[in-house]
């Protein structure tokens, strides 16, 4: 979501949806158990508990689990060559960094 630095990944965005005008929460899934439907329409997050252990996050395709999505994953180095980790870089990189910066394996 465009939720701002500072919000809770597990509270609602600061903004409602510009097509029903009702919340969602922050971190948001493409698919998976989360999706629900009350009385014919998109389940009322405000009336929940979403700070709850065992709370679903929303999802926009019912599937009893969640798969992987597409998006990007951020990284993040703190410490001795963490200059190798900056910007976008394919999957295959990161474990090559890691081996790299711990002086393990052929590099």
């Amino acid at each position: 979501g465009y939720t701002p630095r500072g919000n809770s990944i597990f509270g609602l965005a600061p903004m409602v949806s510009d097509t029903d005008k009702k919340p969602f929460t922050a971190i948001l899934y493409g698919n998976g158990p989360g999706y629900k439907v009350v009385d014919g329409e998109r389940e009322n997050v405000s009336m929940v508990d979403y700070a709850h252990n065992n709370y679903q996050a929303q999802s926009a395709v019912p599937l009893r689990h969640e798969t992987h999505g597409g998006e990007d994953v951020a990284v993040f180095a703190k410490g001795p060559m963490a200059h190798l980790l900056h910007g976008v870089h394919e999957q295959n990189y990161i474990p090559h960094v890691m081996a790299y910066a711990s002086c393990i394996g052929a590099n």
